[in-house]
């Protein structure tokens, strides 16, 4: 009799009310899911376990302008720029329809600029064509400017301004500068009234340029007065410039009083 009533007690509700009553523990015991740490507790330097990583505040990084498009012919200079600006300072990297630009010495080369990057492709060919993009990141984020440049086919050739006239006294340097564009790209000479310039050493040198050539004349004299010209010539056509060099005699004119 004894075993059965403790059989009719440890049945149905019974069974629970003497869990209850015997185990005071048991009554801490919820339906809600697992315990949650406490929000106080802290680990190693004190952030908060529910927060989220926190960056410093003076961390950014933007793009100042849009990456710039070009349209041009074979055989000039193409200059793509990457202007950013963040803290700290980004790594920049450069891809053409997304692979990596390799520089190749004379004709592509990447340089730091003091608003970013600069990609600079010279003597162009139309396998040039495509997407340029940089991409900019530092410990705050990552972005992207992208660029189309355009190469078409086609001869040409054309001065890009015209050529400058000097007066001056002897003693003097002056610096006569042929611009020109074209392609193929296109030899030069220079005349000075009608007859080829020579080269003398280092008072008179003839010297190619980015956009072209400079004849630069030291210690001038009156004979070097006269009419100089640049004559360019490529498949395409020859063209000519002239400008005209005045050397006076006498010393330099200085303002009064001085």
């Amino acid at each position: 009799m004894y075993k059965t009533s403790i059989k009719s007690t440890l049945s149905g509700k019974h069974f629970v009310l003497l869990l209850l009553m015997c185990c005071p523990l048991f009554g801490q015991i919820s339906t809600d899911g697992p315990p949650k740490p406490d929000r106080n507790y802290s680990i190693g330097s004190g952030e908060d376990l529910y927060s989220p990583l926190r960056r410093d505040k003076n961390y950014f990084l933007t793009l100042l302008a849009p990456m710039n498009n070009i349209t041009t012919f074979q055989g000039q200079t193409a200059n793509l720029h990457c202007k950013v600006a963040g803290y700290p300072l980004p790594n920049i990297k450069w891809l053409k329809n997304d692979s990596s630009i390799s520089q190749e010495p004379g004709r592509v080369t990447i340089r730091k600029t003091e608003y970013g990057s600069r990609l600079r492709i010279q003597n162009l060919d139309t396998t040039d064509t495509g997407y340029y993009q940089c991409i900019a990141s530092n410990s705050n984020a990552t972005i992207k400017a992208t660029g189309l440049l355009n190469v078409k086919h086609g001869y040409f050739l054309n001065f890009l301004t015209p050529m400058n006239n000097i007066n001056t006294v002897e003693g003097q340097a002056a610096n006569l500068h042929c611009r020109v564009a074209g392609y193929p790209l296109p030899s030069i000479r220079w005349l000075k009234n009608g007859s080829l310039v020579i080269q003398k050493g280092k008072r008179i040198t003839i010297r190619k340029t980015e956009y072209g050539s400079r004849l630069r004349i030291q210690d001038l004299n009156t004979s070097d007065t006269g009419f100089y010209q640049c004559v360019a010539s490529n498949k395409n056509k020859t063209i000519t410039a002239t400008g005209v060099l005045y050397v006076k005699d006498g010393q330099s004119p200085t303002l009064s009083g001085q």
